[in-house]
């Protein structure tokens, strides 16, 4: 791409702006005139993400060797096509898919293109933060045993399993490897928010590190690719490569931009030539943080002594949540006032939380300001007794207020639906996912009943102060179902 740069020629090929010269000039404005140069099809010298033979199949030898894969994937649609890819190859319609009920939608939709049949393990949940962790090597040992005695013997066809979580929880995967391997189940790891893991001695396990068979991650969250730009990678020969190289293709844009493509290449290289000093720099940052904000009063952090979690044995540095228990304001409101007073911005609000990401592009300024921020909102609103507050709201959350199962999320997918009113979806079967938060848990999956226990669930919610994602109708007035 360099090269094009210096020898710009007379375009008569996609897209229509031709290497910026007819871009719009708000856009120049925006991103600049020497992106828009950069932003090119599949010239010659410039490779086919689906059959590489020269610069990309290069880079993605490259990355692989950095990660420690057996073979990498560049992924210009993110980690949701890489974690459906992944469910594809390891699936043929009627297998069945073991994996937390909390896993990302993308799990979901992987089984409507797969034909997957899901068993769905029931994370542990931490009260006090009103958060969704993860399972351990004793749950998935006996979700592989039930899904095959509801099988009929069968075993299952793959486990899937997300460490670290959003909040930088992470599980004991050596030990859900060995349960995997011991019962010849093959193991994806979405691995979104670890992809930094693998550059600094004081930071977790990596899932190829630990076995796994295919891991999946967002190098844009922590690392420094462009948004949207995602690597997934292959363990071991296990893995039909064939499949999956078939399974991206169907899966990802005929057309990818160069420049997500390029940012992946830029941020492996950045990563082996100083990865360890710029993570060092943001281990000292959020260690800089951390120091700030445990003098505060009225706020609790999430750390590896305060997780009440058999599932988690270790949590990622730079990911720092925030809980709000002692303060008259939930995350979304201490957000708010973050943002417009402090100029401080979170990566994830939620009822009783609040999630900061910090990575190579943080400064002393941004943990200064963060700690600023926090110290004003808790002198402000010091919890006095007496409020209503998310943590108040329902999360015990057990299986036995999940939807039951009663046809598979494909036919679902594709059978004929309805509205009915929230009160009157009981006994039927849910075409959407409903998930309540807190503790954000899938209450029902696409293909369940919705029982009276689940719909009494969801309506505590709601008339608590909370919220359901997922459902077409923001207000759940009324849910979409199965005729």
């Amino acid at each position: 791409m360099g090269s094009k740069e210096r020898a710009l020629d007379h375009p008569f090929y996609f897209p229509g702006h031709k290497r910026g010269s007819g871009s719009s000039d708000s856009l120049k404005a925006i991103v600049g005139q020497l992106a828009l140069q950069h932003d090119l099809p599949e010239l010659p010298e410039l490779d086919n993400l689906f059959c590489p033979t020269g610069a990309i199949k290069e880079a993605q030898e490259m990355a692989a060797e950095a990660f420690g894969a057996r073979e990498t994937f560049f992924l210009v649609n993110g980690t949701t096509c890489g974690i459906q890819a992944a469910i594809m190859t390891l699936c043929n319609p009627g297998n069945t898919l073991v994996l937390p009920r909390n896993s990302h939608q993308a799990a979901f939709s992987a089984m409507v293109l797969a034909g997957a049949i899901p068993y769905y393990l029931e994370p542990e949940i931490d009260e006090r933060f009103d958060l969704t962790f993860g399972v351990t090597a004793k749950m998935v040992q006996e979700g592989i045993l039930n899904a095959a005695a509801r099988d009929g013997g069968r075993l299952p066809a793959a486990v899937l399993v997300t460490s670290p979580t959003y909040h930088g929880a992470c599980l004991d995967l050596k030990s859900i490897v060995g349960v995997c391997q011991t019962n010849g189940v093959r193991l994806i790891v979405d691995e979104a928010h670890g992809a930094h893991f693998k550059f600094h001695p004081d930071l977790p396990t990596t899932a190829l590190e630990a076995g796994a068979d295919i891991a999946v991650q967002s190098t844009h969250k922590v690392l420094t690719s462009m948004t949207q730009a995602s690597m997934l990678h292959v363990g071991n020969r296990k893995v039909d490569r064939d499949r999956l190289a078939l399974s991206l293709q169907t899966l990802q844009s005929s057309s990818p931009s160069y420049l997500l493509l390029a940012s992946l290449d830029a941020a492996r290289q950045q990563l082996q030539e100083h990865g360890t000093a710029l993570l060092h720099e943001s281990i000292t940052l959020a260690q800089r943080a951390i120091e700030g904000l445990g003098n505060i009063p009225n706020i609790d952090l999430l750390r590896m002594e305060s997780i009440n979690a058999h599932s988690v044995i270790a949590v990622d540095p730079l990911r720092i949540t925030v809980g709000l228990d002692g303060l008259d304001l939930n995350g979304f409101s201490a957000d708010d006032f973050m943002r417009e007073f402090y100029s401080v911005t979170c990566e994830l609000p939620l009822s009783n939380s609040l999630t900061f990401a910090i990575g190579p592009g943080n400064t002393t300024g941004d943990i200064d300001a963060l700690v600023l921020g926090l110290s004003k909102i808790t002198q402000e609103f010091a919890r006095s007794g007496g409020c209503a507050k998310a943590e108040n709201l329902p999360v015990h959350l057990s299986s036995a207020s999940w939807g039951c199962a009663r046809v598979p999320p494909r036919e679902a997918f594709y059978a004929p639906k309805t509205r009915v009113a929230l009160e009157d979806a009981a006994g039927r079967v849910s075409a959407e996912l409903l998930c309540p938060y807190p503790p954000g848990i899938p209450v029902v999956t696409p293909g369940e009943e919705i029982t009276p226990a689940s719909l009494s669930l969801l309506q505590e919610v709601l008339a608590s102060g909370g919220s359901v994602s997922g459902a077409s109708d923001p207000d759940l007035r009324k849910v979409l179902v199965l005729q």
